[in-house]
């Protein structure tokens, strides 16, 4: 995790609550470098890939989305 935290300027302890959450999410997995029992080695999942692949959507996007929703809803109960 030292190589990763100086890359992304952030401390070793960070770097590790995060791949530990990335982890649970099943977007990464740790395995132990086999030359090295210090070392991990981090890789990102099928899933990891599909995730940061899908376009993220911004508030205002998903507060339309919603509203677009909520409109057709509506329409469709006052014809029925």
């Amino acid at each position: 995790m030292n190589q990763l935290s100086q890359i992304i300027s952030i401390d070793n302890a960070a770097v590790t609550r995060h791949i530990d959450i990335l982890e649970r999410e099943g977007l990464v997995k740790r395995e132990s470098d086999a030359n090295d029992r210090r070392k991990n080695i981090i890789r990102i999942t099928d899933k990891g890939i599909i995730e940061r692949t899908r376009p993220r959507q911004s508030p205002a996007c998903k507060q339309y989305d919603q509203r677009r929703i909520h409109r057709s809803r509506d329409r469709a109960f006052k014809t029925y």
